[in-house]
Order: C-alpha cells, then structure tokens, then sequence
C-alpha cells in the first residue's frame, strides 16, 4: 500500500527554492481570495463553486510528500466513496491530456484537434501553482495518484 510519496518531492523539485516558491504560490492563491467559491459562468447554474477542487489538493499533498492517509479520511458512505473514485478517474484524464501537452511541447503535432484545448484545460489546473509546476511535474503526481488503489484509503468510521 503507497500513501506516502517523499520519493516524488525529492524527483520534481530541481532546488530548495523551487520547493518554496511552490509552497508559496499555492499560499498566495489560497489567501488571494481565488479559491473562494465565486458564481458560475453558466447563468442556469447558481450555485457557487470553487476554482480549486479535490484533485488540486491531492496533487498538492503528494508534491509535498504528504502521508495521503492523514491528509483524506474518506467518508464510509457511498456519497464518500464514489467521490473519492471519480477523483481518482479524474487524475486519469488529467494525466492525459498533460501527457498530451507534453508531446505538443517537445514539438510533435497534435493527433487530434481537441488535443489544442488540452494546453488550456492543463494551463487552468495548473494556474494556483503560479508556473511552479510542470507539465511533466503534473504527470508524475498523477501517475502516484494511479498507483493509489481505493481499497488502501481508510474510511471514516
């Protein structure tokens, strides 16, 4: 069971500095005020919502190197579980299209239009990282979150 990845700290950060400016970075956006919950764009939707979702967090947490057990306790009931699953199946997707942007980085052509707005989708989950964090950085996070199986995840009793 992998909860713990002090190995991938070690691995994406090229210096101290670049650690500290990430921990810095996710700090300011969190006392900025962007992580608040704002309005919707979409007009039928009122409900407010943050930018920052339960995957930033995750990603934060393990770049840190953060035990996963002591950061989540996931709900017993089958509302927790079943978020906890769509976060993890949401990694995957992530995982995705950041390898896509990568390729797209290092020159190859996109292999299908919809790969262009990958570059946006990763830009904007990247943004509360203010530059600190890769692409490549991302994906080797998202590939932890892989490793991580539901059933190693302790539930809250």
């Amino acid at each position: 069971m992998v909860t713990k990845f002090e190995n991938l700290k070690k691995e994406v950060f090229t210096s101290k500095e670049h650690y500290l400016a990430f921990r810095q970075a996710w700090s300011d956006y969190i006392n900025s005020g962007k992580a608040k919950k704002q309005k919707s764009k979409n007009p039928r939707d009122t409900t407010p919502v943050s930018p920052l979702t339960g995957l930033h967090h995750l990603v934060y947490n393990i770049l840190i190197g953060n035990d996963i057990q002591k950061c989540y306790t996931i709900s017993k009931w089958k509302v927790g579980k079943l978020g906890f699953l769509i976060m993890l199946d949401e990694s995957k997707t992530l995982n995705y299209r950041a390898e896509s942007v990568i390729r797209m980085n290092n020159g190859n052509e996109p292999t299908h239009g919809i790969e262009k707005m990958y570059v946006e989708i990763v830009d904007t989950f990247l943004e509360p990282f203010d530059g600190t964090v890769t692409p490549e950085m991302l994906v080797s996070a998202l590939e932890s979150i892989a490793s991580i199986e539901p059933e190693d995840i302790k539930y809250a009793a």
